[in-house]
């Protein structure tokens, strides 16, 4: 049940900001990476590190931890909290990496 509650929580905050596209997919059947993707996009790299900037501070604040972060000063920043990985992109790269391509078996959760 705590990993629902931080998919809520976090789920929750990123609604709040003006995004792109966002989608959460359910990989915990199809793989043993974690139990969710989140991937959010935004129109361009200052807002994806402004967000990122952001996401790290409500994490810290709300006592969910951070096993693992990637990508800083990047079109593609990724927080790894074990069971829930975190893709927050820019709009150009997210359609190149087309993640939801790759992971097209997974259940897409519904916001």
């Amino acid at each position: 049940m705590k990993i629902e509650n931080n998919l809520k929580k976090i789920r929750d905050f990123l609604l709040t900001k003006k995004f792109t596209y966002f989608k959460i997919l359910d990989i915990e059947s199809i793989s043993s990476l974690g139990s969710y993707f989140i991937i959010i996009s935004f129109d361009n790299i200052k807002s994806v590190e402004s967000i990122a900037d952001d996401l790290l501070f409500f994490l810290e604040n709300n006592n969910i931890n951070i096993y693992h972060r990637d990508g800083i000063k990047t079109g593609w920043i990724v927080f790894d909290l074990m069971d829930i990985i975190i893709h927050i992109f820019d709009e150009k790269d997210r359609v190149y990496y087309n993640l939801e391509k790759n992971w097209a078996d997974a259940k897409i959760i519904e916001l």
